[in-house]
């Protein structure tokens, strides 16, 4: 069971079925994606010393187009926010890009993949091809592996 509030987005609510979908099916309790974000976080930290940046530094000269200016900086425009969150997590909280969760929050076990899991719903739901392209760039085996699973449980 879910609990929203009366004034959720509908891209909240697919984040939140999202979740439960994991609940019922014990997706990341069984491992599902541990791998591939793993993977994706250290080719991210590898393009990134490659530029001599950090992870952020690196996104914000690539990609200025996905940015704007917050009230503490640079932020990932809203329709970003899902891979704010997911970046956020990958780095237990060092990267903040506007949208995230408390840095405690990442130090329980499997968070990070409830919440890329709960995210990508949230991305794909909303169907924006700027946000759908940008996550597999920055994150292709994650990417890769959610799509599979969601054709899997499709059939």
């Amino acid at each position: 069971m879910i609990y929203i509030a009366e004034n959720a987005t509908p891209s909240t609510i697919a984040h939140e079925l999202f979740h439960e979908i994991d609940h019922t099916y014990g997706l990341t309790q069984n491992g599902a994606l541990t791998l591939q974000i793993q993977n994706d976080y250290k080719r991210l930290l590898q393009l990134s010393s490659n530029y001599g940046k950090s992870i952020e530094d690196m996104l914000y000269l690539k990609y200025p187009e996905v940015f704007e200016n917050g009230r503490r900086g640079i932020k990932l425009q809203e329709e970003f926010r899902g891979i704010s969150d997911i970046l956020n997590g990958m780095s237990r909280g060092k990267i903040r890009l506007g949208y995230r969760h408390q840095d405690d929050y990442w130090l329980k076990p499997l968070k990070l993949e409830k919440e890329t899991w709960a995210q990508y719903g949230r991305m794909i739901y909303q169907s924006d091809e700027r946000v759908l392209e940008f996550m597999e760039i920055l994150f292709p085996e994650t990417t890769t592996e959610v799509y599979r699973m969601l054709k899997e449980m499709i059939k």
